[in-house]
């Protein structure tokens, strides 16, 4: 693929790696190969890289890390901006949207570089963002309306917020689809992960984050509520001296 101007002449060429043969031995046999026969083009190896077996597990190592880095901050962030009852469910939202995300890239076989794992790292950060707004709002209904049911406050949330959800979710999907169609092959793994994560992102602010809040205050109130008091025994009024009637 071309990695610069026509005026540079420079291209970026990816080999799949060969069992048994040395990598050193790979970049002088393709710098033979495009020269010419008559010796009037030639070609010069700017820089050669191999990922290989170890480097591998260690990249797939440091991503992994990454990932949980980003999840634990996005946990104590949410935390501490609006309560700890807000963060399990953003956490899950954004642990669902890679999940995703990365599921489709396994099931149809998209080639998994570094470029796809920034746009999972992207993917958080844009998803926490609908995220926030909408809890931004359930916390200022609730302030508005104290006493009303909490799941009428975050249907009102989601209802209120909805439009600037999806208005925002459109134009930054257009974009990315600009990258995916005309950024060319070294965009297209991040740019399709963004398009997805968007996709995806979008619906569990909404389904996902807003329902396990939801579901996490209702059970805190029904342990804070008081236990329903059981019935309470008369005594009689005609019983005295034992002479019943």
């Amino acid at each position: 693929m071309r990695a610069g101007s026509a005026a540079e002449g420079a291209f970026h060429i990816r080999l799949a790696a060969s069992s048994g043969r040395d990598p050193a031995e790979i970049a002088p046999r393709v710098q033979e190969a495009l020269a010419t026969s008559d010796g009037t083009l030639s070609a010069v190896i700017e820089k050669a890289d191999f990922v290989g077996p170890r480097v591998g597990p260690e990249l797939r190592g440091q991503a992994s890390k990454a990932l949980a880095l980003a999840f634990a901050l996005v946990l104590v962030y949410i935390a501490f901006r609006f309560a700890p009852a807000y963060a399990p469910g953003a956490v899950v939202a954004l642990f669902h949207d890679v999940a995703i995300t990365a599921g489709l890239f396994v099931l149809f076989g998209w080639e998994f570089d570094m470029t796809v794992m920034g746009a999972f790292l992207t993917i958080i950060g844009y998803s926490i963002n609908d995220t926030i707004v909408i809890f931004d709002r359930i916390r200022e209904l609730r302030a508005r309306h104290v006493g009303r049911p909490l799941a009428s406050i975050v249907d009102l949330a989601v209802n209120q917020t909805l439009s600037r959800t999806l208005l925002t979710s459109g134009t930054t999907l257009l974009a990315v689809l600009a990258l995916l169609v005309f950024g060319g092959p070294v965009l297209r793994g991040f740019s399709l992960a963004m398009a997805i994560g968007i996709l995806v992102g979008t619906y569990s602010s909404v389904y996902v984050a807003a329902p396990i809040l939801l579901w996490i205050e209702t059970a805190r109130e029904s342990r804070a509520a008081p236990p329903p008091l059981g019935p309470v025994a008369g005594v009689g009024a005609g019983s005295n001296d034992g002479n019943a009637p």
